[in-house]
């Protein structure tokens, strides 16, 4: 059985991303839970349009500082595996940062692979581990408005 380690803190920051992520268009978001392999499906009526993750970046305060995103490779390969299952083309990973997100495909995604991780936490086994490490990814930047809380 898995471990969450997310909290409802984490899970409204996801929403905040997703929601800027898809903007005013009139498409639905549909969250596909919390030990899922990816965090939301957007569909465009009845048609998926992209399976999208979002990896929350607290320790960095602005979607505009130099900051290199990092995710797990195993991260990367369940995601995708998710996607393909549903037979959905677009994977979509977004960083969120208090002040907005940079995001880009999969497909898009340019860095090295590298063993490392975080300090292993108790009931975790995946702490360390394979991970993926941007170097040159071209991202899309939205930011949210200064007025939102």
């Amino acid at each position: 059985m898995s471990r969450l380690f997310e909290t409802k803190s984490d899970r409204d920051y996801q929403r905040r991303a997703v929601e800027l992520l898809v903007g005013e268009r009139p498409l639905r978001i549909v969250d596909q839970g919390a030990l899922a392999k990816a965090d939301y499906t957007i569909y465009d009526g009845g048609k998926a349009l992209a399976v999208v993750e979002i990896k929350g970046v607290r320790k960095v305060s602005s979607v505009s500082d130099n900051h290199r995103p990092l995710v797990g490779l195993r991260k990367l390969v369940d995601v995708q595996e998710f996607a393909r299952q549903a037979r959905i083309e677009n994977v979509v990973f977004v960083w969120a940062y208090s002040d907005g997100i940079k995001y880009c495909t999969l497909k898009e995604l340019k860095g090295e692979i590298y063993y490392g991780g975080r300090k292993p936490r108790e009931g975790s086994a995946n702490d360390l581990e394979l991970m993926f490490r941007d170097t040159h990814t071209k991202w899309n930047i939205k930011t949210f408005n200064t007025n939102e809380k």
